[in-house]
C-alpha cells in the first residue's frame, strides 16, 4: 500500500501547484471559516496529507504552533517539507501512519499472496468480509495524538482509503475472470472500503480536543475540463441521477457518516483542476464537535 501511494503521488503533472490554487485557496477558506473564531490556535492535524499540494502550509503555519501531517506516504511529505522555510520547518512534525489500520494484521500481505496463488474468488472475498470485522481497534500509530489537536483536518482520502489497491493487485497480480474480479472487487472489496471508511472517520474524531474542530473536504464527481464552467455558471449544481451514476460513491460515505457526527457549517462546492486529463467537484466545510 505505502509503494502504491508513492507512485500516486509522484505521478504529477509539473505545474501542477501552479493548477492547484482554486483547490487550494477553497481548502484555506474551510480553515478560515474556524480562524475567524479561535483565532491563533496550538495544533492543527491534517489526514492524508501526502505532497501537501492543496494545503498552504505558510498560511496555516502563521495560525499555529504546530502542524502534524499524517499519512502512509513518508517521503512525499519529507519532499513537501523540504521546499518550506527553516522557520515554518520548525512547526512541522511528520507521522508515517496507514490511515486504514489494515496493516496492524498484515492484511496487505495476506491479501497480496492470496491473489498471486490464484485461491479461489469466494474465499478472498469471504477474507476481505472478515478483515473488515477487524477494524474496530484503535490505530497505535495515531494513539499518542489523541484528543490533542485544536484543528483536525481530513483531505479528500475517502476515495483513496484501499479500494484502488485492491482493484490493482487482484487485476495484474492475480488470473481471474471479470466475475471473478467482481466478487473480490465489487462484493468483499467494497464491503471493506465501506468499513475502512467509518473506522477512518472515528479515528479522525479521536484526534479532536474537547472544544476543537473539523474541517473535512473530499472529491465527489469526476468532471473533464470542457464541463468546468458549465458547473460554476450553474453554481455546482449537480443532477441526482449524474451523481447515482458517475459519484464516487465512497466520498459520499464518508461524508454521510462524519455529517452524523459533528456539527457542520454550510458546505462549500468548487472546481478541483487536477491534470490536464480532468478533475473533479469537491465539497468541503467545517465543524465543531456534537
Amino acid at each position: 500500500m505505502e509503494k502504491f501511494c508513492e507512485k500516486l503521488n509522484e505521478d504529477t503533472e509539473s505545474n501542477r501547484y501552479q493548477k492547484w490554487h482554486e483547490h487550494r485557496n477553497a481548502i484555506s477558506n474551510l480553515f478560515n471559516e474556524v480562524f475567524s473564531v479561535k483565532g491563533y490556535v496550538q495544533k492543527i492535524g491534517i489526514l492524508g496529507a501526502g505532497n501537501c499540494d492543496d494545503l498552504d502550509i505558510n498560511f496555516l503555519s502563521s495560525k499555529c504552533d504546530e502542524i502534524i501531517l499524517f499519512d502512509i506516504d513518508l517521503s512525499s511529505m519529507e519532499k513537501a517539507v523540504a521546499k518550506l522555510s527553516e522557520e515554518v520547518k520548525k512547526k512541522i512534525t511528520l507521522v508515517k501512519v496507514d490511515l486504514t489500520n489494515l496493516n496492524k494484521f498484515d492484511f496487505y500481505n495476506k491479501f497480496e499472496e492470496m491473489v498471486k496463488e490464484n485461491v479461489p474468488s469466494k474465499k478472498i472475498k469471504r477474507f476481505l468480509v472478515e478483515s473488515a470485522s477487524k477494524l474496530k481497534m484503535d490505530n497505535e500509530n495515531l494513539e499518542s495524538y489523541y484528543y490533542s489537536c485544536d484543528i483536525v483536518a481530513s483531505s479528500a482520502i475517502y476515495t483513496q482509503l484501499v479500494l484502488n489497491w485492491l482493484q490493482e493487485k487482484s487485476k495484474n497480480s492475480g488470473n481471474y475472470t471479470t466475475k471473478e474480479l467482481d466478487e473480490i472487487v465489487n462484493d468483499g472489496g467494497r464491503y471493506l472500503t465501506d468499513s475502512v471508511v467509518k473506522q477512518y472517520n472515528s479515528e479522525l474524531l479521536k484526534l479532536v480536543r474537547k472544544d476543537g474542530n473539523l474541517v473535512v473536504w473530499a472529491d465527489i464527481l469526476p468532471v473533464h475540463p470542457g464541463e468546468y464552467d458549465y458547473f460554476r455558471k450553474r453554481n455546482y449544481s449537480i443532477d441526482k441521477r449524474i451523481l447515482n451514476q458517475h459519484g464516487l460513491t465512497f466520498s459520499f460515505q464518508g461524508l454521510k457518516d462524519i455529517r452524523d457526527r459533528a456539527n457542520f457549517n454550510k458546505w462549500s462546492n468548487w472546481i478541483w483542476d487536477f491534470s490536464s486529463n480532468g478533475g473533479y467537484i469537491c465539497i468541503g466545510s467545517s465543524a465543531n464537535l456534537l
